[in-house]
């Protein structure tokens, strides 16, 4: 490197022109050469930084939907039971939905578990608003025996509360019926005709081993 650029000082002083008038063509190509070198041998500039990180963008926080509440066993039972005594001074007939011919009318249910309902008569005094369990023919006595009483609970439950006034509902002793049937009777004393509820556990006869119950609305004299 040190002859290079010694050579190049030559040249460019002018050392060598009387040596070589006839080979300046040599001298350029030493020049070129030395150039190269030299910008061959300077220090590369250091390398530019990275650009920045970009910031990071927040996804916005999506809340799940609140789940729809149903209102509870009770509020829908005891909707059910207010509407089929309100309908009882006018023989139930808002209730019902359709007749299939001259027997007993189809109604609306009474809530879930009960939705096999008719309403049967057509006079104060003899029309009823019945209502069966939703899977009516398919339950054993245990089964049946626990809806009657979870049926039951729901039934004081719902008469129990203040809104009845002045009804006066009062509850009788079950009565044990032949066959190992049963029913509980709720009536209204302040009223006459009484309103009435008969809440019956009975073999089902249509289906042989199978057992069902009943909710009856009605008037009682």
């Amino acid at each position: 490197m040190a002859r290079v650029r010694a050579a190049a000082n030559d040249v460019s002083s002018g050392r060598l022109a009387p040596e070589a008038a006839g080979h300046g063509w040599r001298a350029r190509q030493v020049l070129a050469a030395a150039a190269l070198l030299l910008a061959a041998c300077a220090p590369s500039p250091p390398p530019s930084p990275p650009p920045p990180a970009p910031a990071p963008v927040e996804k916005p926080v999506v809340l799940p939907p609140r789940p729809v509440k149903s209102p509870p066993i009770d509020d829908q039972f005891c909707d059910g039971m207010i509407a089929a005594i309100d309908a009882w001074k006018e023989a139930f007939r808002a209730l019902r939905q359709e007749s299939g011919g001259p027997g007993p009318w189809q109604a609306r249910p009474l809530d879930r578990e009960l939705g096999l309902c008719f309403v049967d008569g057509t006079s104060l005094l003899t029309a009823a608003y019945v209502c069966r369990p939703t899977m009516d023919g398919r339950g054993d006595r245990g089964t049946m025996e626990a809806m009657f009483r979870r049926i039951e609970g729901r039934i004081d439950r719902c008469l129990a509360r203040p809104s009845w006034y002045p009804r006066r509902w009062a509850k009788a002793p079950p009565v044990q019926l032949s066959g190992g049937e049963q029913q509980i009777l709720w009536r209204d004393q302040a009223a006459w005709p009484r309103p009435a509820l008969r809440l019956k556990i009975e073999q089902n006869y249509q289906r042989a081993g199978t057992w069902t119950l009943r909710l009856t609305s009605y008037a009682m004299r």
